[in-house]
């Protein structure tokens, strides 16, 4: 799904049940399904149970192709809409950036698809919100160049989320000391400290573009 470049997709039947079909020409991605089937076994006839009995067997698996949101067309799907909605929503849309919220990966509570333009959040955590905005507009004056995340921008990230925290009254200090140790590969103060000073002019140039004065 992740390297299909969506966060939604299922097969043609099933984009038919909401309203959407399949857009001529879209390739589809293929996913592993499981196969199952029915069979008989028998039971322990000191249990007190049935002499036979059916069950369900996992005997492997196969591909079934599943095409992606952004190539169907058709009604909307419904959006989740959150309790309270993080500040600076209106500066991803300045940014041509949509926000949706669904279930990620576990342990994964935000991510920033550059390609088809959205911020997706598995929580309602301002600064995570706040860190995948950061990536978002660092983004827009320093295109990534590999895979993977990359120390300096999660830097960045987090830095800008931190100082968002604390300007809307939410401080995540411990937080971002920690996410910002890992990526410096060091708890050392010095060793952190020199990974934030080599990011600085980035961050405030993210913050500038938040908040533009002219």
């Amino acid at each position: 799904m992740l390297l299909a470049g969506t966060a939604d997709a299922r097969g043609f039947r099933q984009w038919q049940e909401v309203g959407r079909s399949v857009s001529k020409g879209a390739k589809a991605t293929y996913i592993l399904a499981p196969v199952r089937k029915r069979v008989k076994r028998k039971a322990g006839r000191d249990l007190g149970e049935p002499e036979e009995e059916f069950a369900d067997v996992l005997v492997g698996f196969m591909p079934v192709p599943v095409f992606r949101f952004e190539d169907t067309q058709g009604q909307p799907l419904p959006i989740y809409q959150p309790r309270d909605p993080p500040p600076l929503v209106e500066v991803a849309a300045r940014f041509g950036m949509r926000v949706q919220y669904e279930s990620l990966a576990p342990g994964v509570y935000g991510a920033t698809d550059h390609v088809s333009k959205t911020i997706l959040l598995a929580t309602e955590d301002h600064d995570v919100f706040f860190h995948e905005l950061a990536h978002s507009i660092h983004r827009s004056f320093e295109p990534k160049t590999g895979h993977g995340q990359e120390p300096e921008a999660e830097t960045i990230a987090q830095l800008v989320a931190a100082t968002l925290a604390r300007l809307y009254g939410r401080p995540a200090d411990n937080f971002s000391w920690s996410y910002i140790a890992a990526y410096a590969a060091s708890n050392n103060p010095q060793q952190v400290g020199r990974m934030c000073m080599r990011v600085l002019d980035r961050t405030k140039k993210v913050l500038d573009l938040i908040y533009p004065t002219t």
